[in-house]
């Protein structure tokens, strides 16, 4: 009575415990979505399952009226427990990516693990069960022997415990087979030890996984500071660089504008520096740029500070691009050999274009767009790069000649009328004095009032020679007050 007490209690607690370790598998996958957590519950409670039918539970339970479906069960869910087993360890293992031809071997077992469940309904296992032993014993002993490898190049606590697993296991079979099979002369009781060992086995390769996803925490966890660490240098860098080449672009737009006020002889050579130095400084802000976004990237979504950062390094950039892209543009139209080239364009697209372009180079500036129906529907032929360049010059006027600088306000008012687009620009800076507009356009030529801002006196002449070769007009006006009107005139396609 005492000995079938304590053995009840033995496999009530085998099924227990096999039970937490099933649904252990499901936590593990819950925080580490691989597939091998799954296929090793899988096999658990194939095992569980072979138990359950060889120890007569299920005839006690589910099948008392007789019949084959106890044994349907014993069979398949070995034959199961082999599939599961074998695709399992090759995924703890990482057969696939280390021993590839190992890993083959373990598919084969995986495939005569299935083939066996279809023989055990189709009433044929008695001919296919003579394979299990072999499959069985030569896959065990080649997850013992990558595991002694594993332990044996790093002693750590994941490859002793899957040393500890699959040596067991290995063990366990061995004498269980040489007990049943003659080979050994060992006690009886040897043949129902693989029970025991079953539930060590998975204890321990469930502990070996235990570390290995606490491993992985902590390597990721070192992972996001050592990456955090880099951003913060590389956004130093960035910022250092930001600054250096912001020092140096500045430094060669004032090299471009004083060459810009020379003879028409000159501009020749103003267009190929501008080449040089668009070609110099396009690919380290370019590269600038992508730093900038890989910083981001590897940012926490939550870290604001650091994100603010980099959005006003990304409108520095932008900045810088800008003026390098404007200016290379205005030198290559000043040049007497620059050809436009004229396409049928809408009206809107050039304005919008426009617009983005001046509020990046107008730091400070308030810019209000006023545009009507039929503007936004009106189309010009017109080359949109000089046309766009021409109204940014203008713009640049009503800045520069805006007081206070920093806080002005300009407008630009884009409107049709008869067969004409109009774009007007209307500032409230020092306005005109008594000189004609046809003066003012001419090349290098500054108004008596503007002496004292920096300047090139090159804008209006360029604005003029654009308005000219659209078959256009300029138009310049002082406003009732203070300030300055100044209108270029397109003619639409109609």
């Amino acid at each position: 009575m005492r000995g079938a007490i304590v053995q009840n209690i033995m496999r009530g607690a085998w099924f227990g415990g096999m039970g937490i370790l099933l649904v252990i598998q499901f936590f593990f996958f819950y925080f580490d979505k691989k597939k091998f957590y799954i296929i090793l519950a899988l096999d658990i409670f194939a095992v569980s399952s072979t138990y359950f039918g060889s120890l007569g539970l299920a005839r006690l339970l589910f099948f008392e009226h007789g019949g084959l479906g106890n044994d349907y069960l014993t069979s398949a869910s070995s034959w199961l427990g082999l599939t599961a087993g074998a695709l399992s360890i090759a995924g703890i293992l990482e057969l696939r990516r280390r021993y590839p031809l190992v890993a083959l071997y373990f598919w084969f077992a995986a495939v005569a693990g299935a083939i066996g469940v279809m023989c055990v309904f189709a009433g044929v296992n008695r001919y296919f069960v003579l394979l299990a032993g072999p499959v069985i014993l030569v896959l065990t002993t080649l997850a013992m022997g990558v595991a002694v490898l594993d332990f044996g190049r790093s002693r750590n606590a994941q490859h002793g415990l899957n040393l500890a697993a699959f040596g067991l296991l290995w063990a366990g079979l061995i004498a269980t087979n040489g007990q049943r099979y003659g080979i050994m002369a060992l006690p009886s009781w040897v043949a129902g030890s693989y029970a025991a060992t079953s539930i060590i086995h998975f204890t321990l390769l469930t502990g070996s996984l235990a570390v290995r996803l606490r491993n992985a925490e902590a390597a990721a966890r070192d992972a996001d500071r050592r990456a955090l660490v880099a951003a913060t240098v590389s956004e130093e860098h960035a910022n250092h660089l930001v600054r250096e080449k912001t020092r140096e672009l500045e430094a060669a737009k004032r090299v471009a504008e004083n060459a810009l006020s020379v003879q028409l002889q000159a501009q020749e050579r103003q267009v190929r520096f501008m080449e040089v130095i668009s070609h110099q400084y396009r690919t380290p802000l370019g590269v600038i740029r992508t730093n900038l976004e890989s910083i981001g990237l590897t940012l926490p979504k939550a870290d604001d500070p650091n994100r603010q950062r980099l959005d006003r390094a990304h409108r520095g950039v932008a900045r810088l691009v800008e003026v390098l892209e404007v200016n290379l543009t205005r030198s290559k139209l000043q040049g007497v050999a620059y050809q436009p080239v004229f396409s049928d364009v809408g009206l809107a697209e050039i304005v919008e274009t426009t617009v983005r372009s001046a509020r990046d180079l107008l730091h400070g500036a308030n810019l209000n767009l006023s545009m009507t129906t039929e503007a936004r529907v009106g189309r010009v032929q017109a080359d949109a790069e000089m046309i766009r360049l021409a109204v940014i010059n203008l713009l640049e006027n009503a800045f520069k000649f805006s007081a206070p600088v920093g806080s002005t306000t300009i407008w630009l008012d884009v409107f049709c009328d008869a067969d004409e687009a109009h774009l007007r620009i209307r500032d409230e800076g020092i306005g005109l004095v008594d000189e004609p507009a046809k003066f003012l356009a001419g090349n290098a030529v500054r108004g008596a009032n503007a002496a004292h801002i920096a300047g090139s006196g090159v804008g209006l002449s360029l604005v003029k020679r654009a308005t000219d070769v659209h078959g256009g007009r300029l138009l310049l006006s002082a406003r009732e007050g203070v300030g300055t009107e100044a209108t270029i005139s397109l003619p639409l396609i109609t």
